[in-house]
């Protein structure tokens, strides 16, 4: 990953060659609770786009005889 030149989200992560293992500060548990329960910083933007998207392509479950 960062031979291809991306950056990592974790500024704390590096790989330690003495130990051969990566190095990283554990995420915010909570915060990913909240996230999974949909009351993440971009959840209602995300379902809106979901549901407009099922409403969207309707006609091609029907047409498949699904609902």
């Amino acid at each position: 990953m960062l031979s291809l030149g991306l950056t990592l989200p974790d500024p704390t992560m590096y790989f330690d060659e003495e130990q051969e293992m990566w190095i990283y500060q554990q995420p915010d548990w909570s915060e990913f609770r909240e996230i999974i329960r949909n009351n993440g910083p971009l959840s209602k933007e995300r379902l809106r786009l979901r549901k407009l998207s099922y409403e969207t392509n309707k006609w091609v479950r029907e047409s498949l005889g699904g609902a």
